[in-house]
């Protein structure tokens, strides 16, 4: 590492040779790393499909770290609840491997596996390649114990609160591109929004919970919806128009990744 001292106009640089605090053994290939209890514990992805923690309160190297297998290929990712004990792991790009969720209070085994289904097919008609595939996870900052998952064809949010061991589907947006990476904006009591990266390069800045309000009036049947910031108020429609302008702007609203439409018929 480099450290300028001085402030003068010819600043001497001093190089400064730092000896790690802990040198752990490993036998593997490391594909991902997280901090867990403050820093007293250090969990290692390893790429031969292992998870291992170590517990850095205790001194020297020749302590095993507890180690269990995680997932048929590396694990690339590990996130932790900021608001409790659990875990989740992931591998990438594998088709059909679920997330797990873990205890790092109990490392036998994991709590819960999270499988994903296709959006084209299901059943019998449902080939192991249709599968999607994980590409990032993380954990919802505006929301306690809301985990997401971006697979290659949607977003999907899964509360952990009630049962951790049977995760709950609360909420699933088709993506139009496949997601590289997702991240949620560090201050939720401020913005409630998160960013999403595409594999074709494009960055999208998507709301979290946001509410699309329609209005009908009963008088002529004239719609007006808002979302975004913005409201739309249509001409008095009737019969089958009433219900195709319903939709179109229920499509609309569904496409912001809105809340569930909230319908006011007017008198």
């Amino acid at each position: 590492m480099i450290f300028a001292r001085g402030l003068t106009c010819a600043p001497q640089f001093v190089f400064v040779s730092i000896a790690p605090v802990h040198r752990l053994a490993h036998n593997s290939g490391v594909a991902s790393l997280a901090w867990m209890k403050n820093g007293d514990l250090l969990a290692v992805g390893c790429t031969q499909r292992n998870l291992q923690i170590y517990d850095l309160r205790i001194q020297g190297t020749s302590t095993a770290p507890i180690s269990t297998h995680a997932h048929d290929n590396a694990v690339h990712g590990i996130i932790v609840d900021p608001s409790s004990d659990l875990f989740a792991t992931f591998s990438r790009g594998s088709v059909g491997e679920p997330v797990k969720l873990w205890d790092m209070r109990r490392m036998d085994s994991c709590v819960s596996e999270i499988k994903l289904d296709s959006k084209r097919y299901s059943g019998a008609d449902l080939a192991s390649t249709d599968l999607p595939s994980v590409a990032d996870v993380a954990w919802d900052t505006s929301a306690i114990g809301v985990l997401s998952i971006a697979t290659n064809e949607s977003l999907r949010f899964y509360d952990t609160r009630i049962n951790p061991s049977r995760p709950t589907l609360i909420r699933k947006t088709t993506s139009r591109t496949s997601v590289q990476s997702m991240a949620f904006h560090p201050q939720p009591m401020k913005v409630q929004r998160m960013l999403v990266v595409s594999t074709d390069g494009f960055v999208s800045d998507l709301p979290l919970r946001q509410v699309a309000p329609v209005a009908i009036s009963s008088r002529d049947g004239r719609v007006s919806s808002s979302a975004s910031g913005m409201v739309w108020a249509g001409s008095p429609v009737e019969g089958e128009n009433l219900w195709c302008a319903l939709f179109l702007v229920s499509f609309c609203c569904l496409r912001l990744m809105a809340e569930p439409i909230r319908l006011f018929f007017l008198f």
